[in-house]
């Protein structure tokens, strides 16, 4: 499925309360999103109350209008959610975008929308396409917000369809020995290298952004703090990435002319939101969260760990360093990591990158989990001496990593009282004899030549590294022969 939900909504009853919001119009807005997402519009209309009481700005109080009419909407009462719409519609004072998204919200609630429709009504307001694509994201928000998945999906499709948005795309290229660090890479070469530097990053669309206190990983500063230097974020947020035969090297290069204030008075300074998949399509993707500037880094796996999913929290390498008005972000991946998926054969990666500042999100590859609008990462072709540098290397590596499982897993199922002798002597004895076998290559000080690189790498590397799961699954056959054997 080419496009995906701008996010991912759960239940936020036990962020809500774990959350210490104050009250105010930001207070009751946040508590009025957790009930809609609750599907508790009886509570939502309460907190809609006292946000009516705190809104002063014009912004507060559209924001509320377009809320209350979800709210109609949620109670079942599709007749007064359109009469508040239109009535947002027919204010000519406000910008077009806004009347144009509350235009598509009432349709969608009325009937299925069509692309001319939307076309016609876009003209008619004059409204330019950025703003276009931006209010059509920002109804689709709000149709997920009612759990109406289906009419969202359509929306975002038509959009992208009407707009033709181009994939960005990062052509990621091979160097000798990459810089390791956030220092490492101020002092190197690369950035001065501008056809490396990526810096196409726009404007994260708001009432999107906004939609974000449901996502569990909610952490970032989506909304900004009331910063306006918008052209300025977007001008000083850049990404450079290489590879070698370690692994993959990104560096974020970040601009923030007012970093010394904002850290002497514990402003925020935001995050770096990043998403991948190594692969074109079919993967499921990683994500991690780095806040600013203290390098706090939280990842989020979207998959349970198995022999071709491994958990990217032991793996992923992050530092940040401040140098002037500039915010330095390394993050590296080793490739004994991702060892099953290597970019070596040519395949693009999906990417995506937001920076949450203090003037709101900032993005390179489409809203957050939307993976159909994510950017591309094209790897430059290895030669096959560079190839078989990072294969030898994880061959090394998946061995060193074999004999350390296998050193527990063998004090473990050894032990009289907590393990399994007869387990251990019929079933993992074998294997691990097997094993060990296949590893004498590496025992002795020549160079392996590129076949017996190419043979470790097929058969064995595989069982190295996964030596925790091979276990398990000879556990799980044990279990079972015995089982049917007490029949």
């Amino acid at each position: 499925m080419k496009y995906c939900l701008i996010a991912v909504f759960c239940c936020l009853a036990m962020i809500a309360s774990a959350v210490n919001v104050p009250r105010g119009f930001n207070g009751s807005i946040f508590y009025l999103k957790s009930a809609i997402i609750e599907k508790d519009f009886e509570k939502a209309r309460k907190y809609a109350e006292e946000a009516a009481k705190a809104a002063k700005k014009p912004a507060e109080k559209l924001e509320l209008q377009f809320l209350e009419a979800v709210i109609e909407a949620g109670s079942g009462n599709n007749a007064e959610a359109v009469k508040k719409l239109d009535a947002i519609y027919s204010d000519r004072s406000l910008e077009t975008g806004s009347r144009f998204q509350a235009f598509v919200f009432s349709r969608a609630l009325q009937a299925p929308l069509s692309s001319q429709e939307l076309k016609e009504q876009a003209a008619q307001l004059k409204l330019p396409a950025a703003g276009e694509y931006a209010a059509l994201n920002a109804a689709a928000a709000q149709m997920i917000s009612l759990g109406r998945d289906e009419s969202a999906q359509s929306i975002i499709a038509m959009a992208d369809a009407m707009h033709n948005r181009k994939t960005k795309v990062y052509n990621c290229r091979y160097v000798k020995d990459a810089p390791s660090g956030a220092g490492g890479w101020f002092h190197s070469n690369l950035l001065e290298d501008q056809s490396a530097r990526e810096g196409r990053f726009e404007e994260y669309n708001r009432q999107s952004a906004a939609m974000l206190f449901a996502d569990i990983t909610a952490g970032r500063d989506s909304a900004g703090s009331g910063n306006t230097r918008k052209d300025y974020y977007a001008g000083n947020t850049a990404f450079y990435m290489v590879y070698d035969a370690r692994g993959w090297h990104i560096f974020f290069l970040l601009g923030e002319s007012e970093i010394e204030d904002r850290m002497l008075n514990d402003k925020t300074i935001g995050s770096l939101e990043v998403f991948f998949t190594p692969g074109p399509e079919g993967e499921t993707y990683y994500q991690w969260l780095t806040r600013l500037p203290s390098g706090k880094t939280d990842v989020f796996d979207w998959n349970s760990a198995h022999s071709h999913y491994r958990y990217l929290g032991s793996s992923l390498k992050t530092e940040v360093v401040v140098v002037k008005d500039q915010i330095g972000c390394y993050a590296f991946i080793p490739w004994e990591a991702l060892y099953d998926k290597l970019p070596l054969d040519g395949k693009p990666w999906r990417f995506s990158l937001i920076r949450w500042s203090p003037a709101g999100g900032f993005s390179w590859g489409g809203r957050v989990h939307e993976t159909g609008a994510w950017g591309q990462i094209n790897w430059q072709q290895p030669t096959s001496e560079q190839a078989l540098e990072i294969r030898t290397r994880i061959v090394r590596r998946a061995w060193a990593s074999y004999n350390k499982c296998k050193q527990e897993l063998v004090t473990f199922w050894t032990d009289r009282e907590v393990g399994d002798p007869e387990f251990f002597e019929t079933s993992v004895k074998g294997a691990i004899a097997r094993l060990d076998e296949a590893g004498k290559l590496l025992a002795g000080t020549d160079k392996l030549t590129e076949k017996q690189v190419g043979e470790l790498f097929e058969k064995f590397v595989p069982d190295w590294m996964e030596f925790g799961h091979l276990v398990a699954g000879l556990r799980q056959e044990y279990l079972e022969n015995k089982l049917i054997g007490l029949r």
